[in-house]
């Protein structure tokens, strides 16, 4: 949760209609749709992601 709450935070701040939220457990970066409040599309990563940069 902490995690998520830290992309939204991010992401707010730069003034996006998305956030792109890292799931270490499914090894995937999911795209939130801010406006609508769910999840848009799901890309796989794979190997534990930590972090991202946009």
């Amino acid at each position: 949760m902490r995690a998520l709450f830290t992309a939204l935070l991010f992401t707010s701040a730069a003034h996006s209609d998305e956030a792109f939220i890292v799931n270490q457990i499914s090894e995937d970066v999911s795209v939130v749709d801010l406006e609508a409040g769910k999840v848009v599309a799901t890309i796989p990563i794979g190997g534990k992601p930590a972090g991202i940069a946009v």
